[in-house]
């Protein structure tokens, strides 16, 4: 019984946890971002987002993390959830 808990907890687990998927934007992209948000970041990461949206997850230099959002463009940016 305890191994048959253990397994449905595992698969709950498993099952709520979503996929990000990252990428690697072109460099004319990343130099849009970039101006914008590298002046106080220690990391970026990019990933694809919900309504067509790319992702920009910042870790600023005092371990702040933010995150961005833009188009494919890099014509705008926003802060959110």
């Amino acid at each position: 019984m305890k191994k048959l808990v253990c397994t449905i907890a595992s698969l709950l687990i498993a099952s709520s946890v979503s996929a990000v998927e990252f990428f690697e934007p072109t460099s004319d992209f990343k130099n849009k971002v970039e101006s914008l948000v590298a002046s106080n970041a220690t990391k970026i990461d990019y990933f694809k987002a919900d309504h067509n949206l790319i992702g920009v997850g910042v870790i600023t230099k005092n371990y702040r993390k933010m995150v961005f959002y833009t188009n494919d463009n890099a014509d705008y940016i926003v802060s959110g959830v």
